[in-house]
């Protein structure tokens, strides 16, 4: 699935995870139960501006991770 700009930005002001469907908060990638399943080293990678190619790979990636374990 091809994501764009505005596809980080709705889902970081949204409050449903993308992955399991429960309650996030505004301006959280991830909800809670879903973040804290990541390892350390992919948490971190969440850190900073969301309208970055950075960021914007790492929120891909830690879906695909969540969507796999």
């Amino acid at each position: 699935m091809e994501r764009d700009r505005q596809f980080y930005i709705d889902n970081y002001m949204d409050s449903t995870c993308a992955v399991c469907g429960g309650d996030k908060g505004a301006r959280l990638s991830f909800c809670r139960d879903c973040f804290f399943s990541l390892p350390k080293h992919m948490q971190v990678l969440l850190n900073g501006d969301i309208t970055t190619y950075r960021y914007q790979t790492a929120w891909d990636d830690c879906y695909d991770y969540l969507m796999e374990h």
